[in-house]
């Protein structure tokens, strides 16, 4: 079920809750948990991995980082003044 859950918190950090882009920076412990015969299954503890991050995510108050990038900016006019 370890596997299940890990899908689920994958899914929902690819998925992202801001605009939908990814989640970076990101740490997730699983504290317990319980197990039932009947009622557990790898696609409902795939479910509540995502519900619970979701919950997180929004309780933590993200923010969207916006891109680093470099620029160089060249004069290519040569002026004919003197």
């Amino acid at each position: 079920m370890i596997a299940a859950i890990s899908e689920g918190v994958h899914a929902s950090w690819q998925r992202g809750m801001l605009l939908h882009y990814p989640l970076e920076g990101v740490q997730v412990s699983i504290i317990d948990g319980s197990y039932d015969l009947l009622a557990s299954t790898p696609s409902a503890f795939r479910i509540c991995a995502l519900e619970a991050v979701g919950i997180a995510v929004k309780a933590a108050v993200p923010c969207l980082l916006e891109p680093m990038m470099s620029v160089e900016v060249r004069n290519m006019l040569i002026s004919s003044y003197t």
